[in-house]
């Protein structure tokens, strides 16, 4: 299979890349960005790690993120928000696709307020 793809490069099929620099990976990158209208765009290779990295973004040194309970972050992603990005997540609407308002600020209030104060940042 490697020695598939090297063809391929050496043949001028495809644009070799390092790391994500240059090549096909950068030629998407540029070309997402101008078919949304934006400045600059980021391939993610998975909705795991954007999803990941949005949360990370969003809490910013606030190590409390807000989920719903059902969420596919919440259940699916074997703890790496908190394991890699020191995130807990606070899962609310227990049972449900959605959370109340109520919950939300309840859930808000508590981390604010605690005998510890853990903000929310998403």
């Amino acid at each position: 299979m490697l020695s598939q793809l090297v063809a391929i490069q050496q043949n001028g099929g495809i644009a070799a890349d390092t790391y994500t620099l240059g090549g096909v990976v950068e030629a998407l990158e540029q070309r997402m960005a101008q078919e949304l209208g934006k400045e600059a765009a980021v391939f993610m290779p998975t909705g795991t790690l954007g999803n990941h990295l949005a949360i990370r973004r969003l809490c910013g040194l606030k190590p409390r993120a807000i989920v719903q309970e059902q969420s596919h972050l919440y259940n699916d992603t074997g703890d790496c928000v908190q394991q890699l990005s020191g995130i807990h997540m606070v899962p609310l609407g227990q049972g449900e696709a959605f959370f109340t308002m109520s919950e939300l600020e309840a859930a808000v209030t508590r981390s604010d307020t605690g005998r510890v104060s853990n903000s929310v940042g998403a």
